[in-house]
């Protein structure tokens, strides 16, 4: 197999708006970069937009928002593997020849240059490189586009950003020839499945069938055939792209089980290595296809976990790497374990009646066998008992009050020693998830500031379709902004995803035809017929609202600003019952607003957001008004932004430590910028005397620590 690399993109960046202000370095050449100036023009992600009046990289002080790199491939057939490594804050949208091929860090649906990221990116997080495999089917023979459009979390016209970005190539030593397209009667699925790893067989041809058989059936409404026959055809164009990775065998098991295949292909994302996600599943295949028959989404599962190492921090950073190192298991001996304790009878969910997507929650152990193994003879929880698992951990207040938060024992982080020992609540919810993942209870760590500071809390499943986030979740945690780990991806979901898999919502019929519908607009789209695929998409929208793809069809595709305004405030009635969707679409109306000029209407659409959502959601209010102060910072006077950040501070006074990250801090910090020592010192007493903690010890840290920075500040 031979590699070799592409692109190369290395930037610095200066936030002025949502999108980012760029200065261009000297590996960045080959790229061309919008200036900040006008309306972003319409169709610049597209392959044939003109960019000639685009900056050329690199060149002193080009500053640019937008961003574009022609990059031709030869012999595409040869290309095995496409392989994209991303560095980033805070948040970037990717476009591959006119097309949104993945967003990172960025909220559902419409997206202009004043949409800001989901959140601010730093620390690790941010100097980490994040990979995604690039289906070498969406690529052209010939010349490619890829154009990117990078947008801040933080309205701070002084915070610098970083990205880094490039691609690489794996092609096969040896090529089979190009076979002729097939001319006449369309190849039926069995006969496809039966020559599946045939030499000759054109997957190319026979994915484009099957795709005109989706339409026949699409046309007289079957959407059962529809919806067979538009799986099988992305199967086809899989084999096409990846024509080695699976064993005929599986190939065949594919096509002759559409619904079974759907679920997995819905699942696979330019996250995962898809590559090795093949080679995992072949593995499991050949060690036992009988267990594979039985239990093919435990497999599925497994390949989509364990094709990538995990992050370094996870499934938390309090514990050295020797006592517990951040290592996935064997495939082969992870599926054996699964497949044993369930034939056993250890299992409190039959892992067959599972999703793939709960199934995700329970293989993603870190903990050794014989730990668990330890677990299923000693603790045996019942599905009504399992909470109490978290509790089972005594809490060691000296520890706490001592401000000792990392694991004290640097060689010994055994379950039955935490067991023993007691902990912290990162150590509870670690016993928590393990012990029940060895009973085949999906769970999910979840951390995120409270009142008193950091805490760590366990969602799981209690049954199919019911989850409880609640484990360990004190009273102080309802001001907690909550945050856990995709274990597939090994990035953080949105709170409406966890939503989602907690209503099984891909398993909602309404729903699945929803989808359908959506999918048959993106393909009306990609063949030129704009008014058919917003019509699809309105009906797709009708037959459930939660069709988030849907909603940004209708908007991508929407350029009067009355009809994109309506277009959001209809989106954010439509998902209501998911807070951080809402919100995202009522910012984004906001976004609009503000470009109108309609100031009055913007603060009150962004009151909204903060009267909604303070009782229930306080740090998506809190999130609004943090905005609303930033944005002060940069065209109020001193005195108006004192004025309202007292009163912000006495509205999320309850907030705690959350109220300290979010809001005081990044204030304060403003204020020693701008060399008002003074101010920032009594910004700093005022917070000291009004927010509410009832252990103050993580409170006091945290302000000292500013008041040394801001006493410390020389002009």
């Amino acid at each position: 197999m031979r590699r070799f690399g592409i692109l190369l993109l290395c930037l610095n960046l200066f936030v002025l708006t949502c999108f980012a202000e760029v200065v261009v370095t000297k590996e960045s050449s080959g790229w061309r970069c919008y200036p900040l100036m006008g309306k972003v023009p319409i169709g610049w992600a597209a392959v044939a937009f003109d960019d000639s009046r685009w900056t050329g990289a690199p060149a002193p002080d080009v500053k640019g928002v937008l961003f574009r790199r022609r990059f031709h491939v030869e012999d595409l057939p040869s290309v095995e593997r496409a392989l994209v490594k991303l560095r980033f804050q805070d948040g970037v949208l990717v476009y591959l020849n006119g097309v949104e091929w993945f967003r990172a860090n960025m909220p559902p649906g419409f997206i202009d240059e004043r949409t800001p990221a989901v959140s601010a990116r730093d620390g690790a997080e941010a100097r980490s490189y994040e990979s995604w495999n690039l289906d070498p089917a969406l690529l052209e023979d010939g010349r490619n586009v890829l154009a990117i459009s990078v947008h801040s979390g933080v309205e701070d016209p002084k915070r610098i950003l970083n990205m880094d970005l490039g691609m690489t190539l794996d092609r096969m030593d040896q090529v089979l020839p190009k076979q002729p397209k097939r001319a006449g009667r369309r190849v039926s699925w069995e006969r496809a499945a039966s020559v599946a790893n045939a030499i000759g067989i054109d997957w190319k041809v026979t994915a484009f069938e099957f795709e005109e058989d989706a339409k026949e059936a699409y046309d007289r409404e079957d959407w059962k055939a529809a919806a067979e026959a538009y799986t099988r055809g992305l199967l086809a164009y899989k084999y096409a792209s990846h024509g080695m990775a699976l064993v005929p065998e599986l190939k065949q098991r594919f096509l002759s089980e559409p619904t079974l295949a759907r679920e997995f292909l819905q699942l696979l994302s330019p996250h995962d290595h898809q590559q090795r996600v093949f080679k995992i599943l072949n593995e499991l295949h050949a060690d036992s296809e009988t267990r594979f028959a039985a239990y093919p989404r435990v497999a599925f599962a497994i390949a989509l976990v364990y094709d990538q190492e995990p992050p370094s921090r996870w499934p938390h950073g309090q514990v050295s790497r020797k006592a517990l190192p951040r290592r996935l298991p064997d495939p082969t001996e992870a599926f054996e374990f699964f497949v044993k304790s369930e034939e056993s009878g250890q299992m409190l969910f039959s892992l067959d009646r599972l999703m793939i997507e709960e199934l995700k929650y329970v293989v993603d152990i870190v903990a050794p066998f014989e730990e668990l193994r330890w677990a299923q003879k000693e603790l045996r929880p019942k599905r009504r008992s399992v909470e109490k698992l978290y509790g089972s951990i005594i809490y060691d207040l000296e520890r706490l009050n001592q401000g000792q938060l990392y694991w004290l024992d640097p060689d010994d982080y055994r379950l039955e020693t935490i067991l023993d020992r007691g902990g912290i609540c990162a150590d509870q919810s670690y016993y928590m998830t393990q012990v029940a993942k060895a009973y085949g209870v999906p769970c999910i760590t979840v951390t995120g500031m409270v009142k008193n500071g950091r805490h760590a809390w366990v969602g799981f499943m209690e049954g199919p379709g019911q989850w409880n986030f609640k484990a360990g979740r004190s009273a102080e945690s309802t001001y907690a902004t909550g945050r856990t780990f995709d274990p597939q991806s090994w990035r953080r979901p949105m709170e409406y995803e966890l939503a989602f898999l907690k209503e099984r919502l891909a398993f909602e019929p309404k729903y699945r035809l929803s989808i359908l519908h959506g999918c048959f607009a993106r393909m009306a789209l990609r063949e030129g017929d704009d008014d058919r695929a917003l019509t699809l998409a309105r009906e797709a929208l009708m037959k459930d609202s939660r069709n988030l793809d849907a909603w940004e069809l209708l908007m991508d595709q929407t350029d009067e600003p009355l009809a994109l305004e309506a277009l959001c405030r209809n989106a954010a009635r439509a998902v209501r019952k998911y807070p951080d969707l809402e919100a995202g679409y009522l910012r984004r109306l906001v976004s609009l607003l503000s470009k109108r000029g309609e100031e009055v209407e913007a603060e009150r659409v962004r009151g909204e957001i903060i009267r909604r959502n303070h009782a229930e959601r306080p740090e998506l209010a809190m999130a609004e008004a943090s905005r609303e102060l930033a944005a002060a910072t940069r065209d109020q006077p001193i005195d108006l932004q004192i004025r309202l950040f007292k009163r912000q501070l006495s509205q999320f006074r309850e907030g705690g430590m959350l109220t300290m990250n979010q809001m005081v801090e990044p204030f304060v910090r403003h204020l020693i910028r701008e060399g008002e020592k003074v101010l920032a010192l009594q910004a700093i007493d005022h917070a000291r005397k009004r927010l509410v903690v009832t252990q103050p010890v993580f409170l006091e840290k945290a302000l000292t620590a500013l008041g040394a920075q801001a006493s410390s500040w020389r002009e």
